[in-house]
């Protein structure tokens, strides 16, 4: 059983990369931050003010993964009004950095939901940010996605963060650095 479960949601995932395109090289190309850790030191610095924040390096780029009971009231996808300037201090790095930028949703609010109530509004609140991004920081929308997992993408124990990050947005910045 545990099988089919992984397989469907791999498949998921296989298909939104395919219909988003994200790994072409069309969109990965140009920007003058060309290491993950370039952008991390970047990221982290002009982000220092903000306490609650995580930066995660991977092989698609860098995590940064703020808590949603920062961004959004429990079970809502409206974004708080107290969290409009770092929305738009995120926005104008991810424009400056130059590069694609996933938003993950992550949510795990609704007590008595069932796993599409969470993967809804992981997705809503992902698409809110997107909207955000683009309307009130000019980002191209050809260079944003928006993707909500629900609670199927907590943290693991390789990764040290506190409990309530597993509800979570993550903004994934987009930095494959592996030569093909």
């Amino acid at each position: 059983m545990k099988n089919k479960i992984v397989s469907k949601y791999f498949y998921f995932f296989v298909i939104l990369f395919t219909v988003f395109n994200i790994y072409t090289p069309e969109i990965v190309n140009g920007s003058e931050f060309s290491k993950t850790d370039e952008i991390k030191n970047f990221v982290k610095n002009e982000l220092s003010d903000y306490k609650d924040i995580m930066f995660t390096s991977v092989p698609r780029g860098l995590v940064i993964s703020v808590a949603t009971d920062d961004l959004f009231s429990d079970g809502e996808a409206e974004i708080l009004e107290n969290s409009h300037k770092f929305m738009i201090k995120i926005g104008r790095i991810i424009k400056l950095i130059g590069k694609p930028c996933v938003v993950e949703g992550n949510a795990l609010t609704q007590k008595d939901g069932d796993e599409i109530s969470n993967i809804e509004l992981s997705l809503m609140r992902a698409d809110e940010i997107v909207e955000f991004l683009i309307k009130k920081c000019d980002i191209s929308p050809n260079t944003l996605r928006a993707i909500g997992f629900g609670k199927m993408m907590p943290f693991d124990d390789n990764v040290s963060y506190k409990g309530h990050m597993n509800k979570r947005i993550d903004f994934v910045i987009l930095n494959y650095e592996a030569k093909r």
